[in-house]
């Protein structure tokens, strides 16, 4: 009685084994193959369901390109508002220096010669000083240099 309990289980199982395997498309396709039959048409709700299937990854991949386009404009808006705020800047700038050479150009020209004698005066004082300078510091340094050897020489 056991064996054949333990027979019936067996055969239940392969019983079972063999219809989850009859069931699977390799099997089919292995089955169509050996007898040489041409697969079957999709049915309809089958070629329907695919087609939703990629429609549903096209619009995906036509969202995620919209994302993207959607970014780069809004990085080009930025560079374009950052240039217009620096040619906005310089262009008060080219206002300034256009006024202040307006005004440059109306100053006299006796005036402008008067304060450039002023200034290359204070150059050639300003160039003397200089000359003075360095020529007490090579005499200086000479000095030193000369009782620094005397102090050496006498020890």
């Amino acid at each position: 009685m056991l064996v054949e309990i333990v027979l019936a289980l067996l055969a239940g199982t392969m019983s079972m084994l063999a219809g989850g395997v009859a069931q699977s498309e390799a099997f089919e396709k292995l089955l169509r193959k050996l007898l040489k039959r041409p697969a079957p048409e999709p049915s309809h709700s089958q070629r329907l369901a695919r087609l939703m299937g990629d429609l549903r990854q096209a619009s995906l991949g036509v969202d995620s390109i919209l994302r993207e386009l959607a970014q780069v404009a809004a990085d080009r808006e930025g560079a374009v508002s950052e240039l217009e705020h620096q040619l906005r800047t310089l262009e008060a700038k080219e206002q300034a220096l256009q006024e202040r050479i307006a005004q440059l150009e109306s100053v006299p020209i006796p005036v402008a010669e008067y304060f450039a004698h002023l200034a290359s005066a204070r150059e050639r004082r300003t160039a003397r000083r200089d000359y003075m300078l360095f020529g007490a510091g090579v005499l200086v340094s000479t000095a030193l240099s000369v009782l620094f050897f005397l102090i050496q020489r006498s020890r």
